[in-house]
């Protein structure tokens, strides 16, 4: 046998490592261990990141941008000690949303709460010291979030008539309130199973960008913050479609996505 390879059998065997070390790369930024704000399912804010993240925030305008970061560096803090600690007090998607939102939102005409699914954040607001900031807006939140009657025109409508039966409107020229709303699963009704904050960067002063859009979110209680860049809108369609949290059963109504209460579109 020769001693050396031949120009075919190298070149297979660059390829190969070329493919292993792509797989390397996607596994690592799914975990978020690096690649801070990837553009795969979502990556995870590290302490690290926190500053320049409340730049972008800051300079788009929204609230509470200080608590925000409080919350992220509670999490951090506590993620590796099952969130035993009596000082932390989690937050979800909604209430992130509601926390960075809340200054330039507006809603007419506020519903008392009579759903199930909102329970735990309701709870929160009304009992927790840590979300004191938000409480005067429970209403308003769980108008915002809770579940809505779908109407006749079908599910895609029963979000965008929400917002004009209350007038809802956030003030915001850099930012839009993503949310994912799902159909909730015993009544014929609809309601934002997930939400978080999309900023245009592309117009923000004083914050230098590596891309378009940031986006920015909670997962759950309990689970991680997250940036994730983003080159447009609709690349939100292909995030939420490979996160397993979001798929339906067959025949079930598909999630959509929405900027405020303008349809972007179905997941896949």
């Amino acid at each position: 046998m020769s001693r050396f390879l031949n120009k075919k059998t190298l070149i297979i065997i660059l390829c190969a490592m070329m493919v292993l070390a792509a797989a390397l790369i996607a596994v690592v930024v799914r975990q978020g261990t690096s690649n801070p704000f990837g553009k795969e399912v979502g990556s995870f804010i590290s302490e690290k990141d926190v500053p320049r993240v409340g730049e972008v925030l800051r300079a788009a305008g929204l609230s509470n941008v200080d608590m925000f970061e409080t919350w992220v560096y509670e999490y951090l803090e506590n993620k590796d000690s099952n969130f035993q600690s009596d000082a932390y007090s989690d937050a979800d998607c909604r209430l992130t949303a509601m926390l960075l939102a809340e200054k330039q939102l507006s809603c007419k005409d506020p519903e008392e709460y009579q759903g199930d699914y909102l329970m735990i954040d309701v709870d929160k607001l009304r009992n927790d010291s840590s979300f004191v900031i938000l409480s005067d807006n429970t209403n308003d939140f769980t108008t915002m979030f809770g579940e809505t009657p779908i109407p006749a025109g079908g599910f895609k409508d029963a979000l965008p008539q929400q917002w004009k039966k209350h007038d809802i409107i956030f003030y915001n020229d850099y930012c839009k309130i993503v949310n994912l709303v799902f159909q909730t699963m015993d009544t014929n009704e609809a309601f934002v199973g997930h939400t978080g904050i999309l900023v245009d960067c592309r117009e923000l002063s004083g914050v230098e960008a590596n891309s378009n859009y940031l986006f920015v979110e909670k997962l759950a209680f309990n689970d991680a913050f997250m940036a994730t860049e983003l080159n447009d809108p609709s690349d939100l369609i292909e995030l939420f479609s490979q996160r397993d949290d979001y798929k339906t059963e067959e025949g079930e109504e598909k999630p959509l996505v929405y900027l405020n209460d303008e349809f972007l579109g179905e997941l896949k």
